[in-house]
């Protein structure tokens, strides 16, 4: 079980990390081996799967979103903690919309799974 203060820890660097449009520290919460999944992949990468394996490959994707103009801003609304996971629910002010980021982590506190889920305007 993640513990709830860590969780809270975490999500607030994470915000952070992006607010600052630091992509060293963004990428310092994950191990080098990370998967990533995410619409937006599908969107700027072209990748139909929506997913990339590694830092090396998320690096150029998560570059694009960080020079978006407007710049991104990201708000923290909540975090939930589970059995090596955590849920950061946040409002991507950018792009007018709610994201839940879901994490799992290994035993050293990185994650190796991740996967955006967006909401859609009606």
């Amino acid at each position: 079980m993640i513990d709830k203060a860590w969780a809270q820890q975490f999500a607030e660097d994470w915000i952070e990390s992006w607010n600052a449009h630091d992509l060293k520290r963004i990428l310092s919460h994950y191990a080098d081996d990370f998967e990533m999944r995410s619409p937006l992949i599908v969107e700027r990468m072209g990748i139909p799967e929506g997913r990339l394996q590694g830092k090396d490959a998320i690096r150029p994707y998560w570059e694009q979103g960080l020079a978006a103009t407007p710049p991104l801003k990201f708000e923290l609304r909540h975090v939930m903690a589970g059995v090596g996971a955590i849920a950061i629910v946040y409002r991507n002010v950018t792009r007018d919309v709610d994201v839940v980021e879901r994490i799992e982590f290994n035993d050293q506190g990185l994650g190796v799974r991740a996967e955006a889920l967006y909401s859609f305007a009606s």
